[in-house]
């Protein structure tokens, strides 16, 4: 005999933290669905990765920091606010904002953390692999094929030949 997983496990209801900080009520999750869990990991990962490949542990602070104030709080930070980052992270910093993640259950924001930092584990594992490096180099090839493509285009306008010439010929 089986036993009903809905009556072993109910929902249960998770009682939000209120606080006060700088006279306003600000309320903090104790509990994030793993659905917004994991689309919150996805926007930190995708500000943490420059053009290279390379997973800054700054802009993994940063966008940790406000992301997970913005997802676990009620305080509105904007698209503009996250393109200006750095001065976002510095007004949160400065005005102890960043306190307020103190308020989320402490394995709740270990797990979070845990999870980021294992995402850009296996990010950087797969772009050092032979398969990531296969893909890159794939994607420089057509690339670098569009690039003669546009040469050879280039080139069959004649008034264009001499410019070409002087390219190729300060380039050695």
């Amino acid at each position: 005999m089986s036993i009903s997983f809905i009556k072993i496990t109910p929902i249960k209801d998770v009682t939000n933290t209120t606080t006060n900080f700088n006279g306003y009520d600000i309320t903090i999750l104790q509990y994030l669905p793993i659905e917004k869990k994991s689309k919150l990991i996805e926007q930190i990962m995708s500000y943490v990765f420059d053009d290279t490949g390379f997973a800054s542990p700054i802009r993994l602070n940063i966008y940790f920091t406000i992301f997970t104030i913005k997802a676990y709080t009620d305080i509105s930070i904007t698209d503009k606010m996250i393109e200006n980052a750095n001065k976002t992270y510095d007004a949160i910093i400065l005005n102890h904002l960043d306190t307020l993640l103190n308020f989320i259950p402490e394995n709740e924001l270990n797990d979070l953390q845990e999870m980021v930092e294992k995402s850009i584990d296996q990010v950087v594992k797969y772009n050092t692999s032979f398969l990531g490096m296969v893909r890159a180099a794939s994607a420089d090839y057509d690339a670098t094929k569009m690039n003669v493509d546009e040469l050879m285009q280039t080139l069959d306008q004649p008034d264009k030949v001499g410019l070409v010439k002087d390219v190729l010929d300060k380039l050695g």
